[in-house]
């Protein structure tokens, strides 16, 4: 069983397709990140454990300009989207579909 750390080390953040196929053919990482994304959406109290979430969410995520163009989300929206609680969302489903 992997462990997965936060944040992710040594290579960098996965683009969005990347992290989709590693949620979908790994149950344990899927249950890592999806745990991650609702403290990073606030669902947990304590700001301190909100502030590490989104830091760790960032580590693993990082849609590409192309990827965000071909879901249809517009350059002046990008950098929205490359947050985490916004980026987060265009995975949270499958995410949760996984875990």
């Amino acid at each position: 069983m992997a462990n997965y750390e936060c944040p992710k080390n040594p290579d960098g953040p996965y683009n969005l397709w990347d992290l989709v196929k590693l949620l979908e053919q790994d149950k344990t990482f899927a249950q890592f990140f999806f745990d991650q994304l609702k403290k990073a959406v606030g669902n947990d109290k304590d700001a301190a454990e909100v502030v590490k979430a989104v830091k760790c969410v960032n580590s693993y995520l990082a849609p590409t300009a192309q990827e965000l163009q071909d879901l249809g989300i517009p350059p002046a929206q990008e950098d929205r989207y490359t947050r985490c609680t916004d980026s987060g969302s265009l995975v949270l489903v499958i995410a949760k579909a996984n875990v």
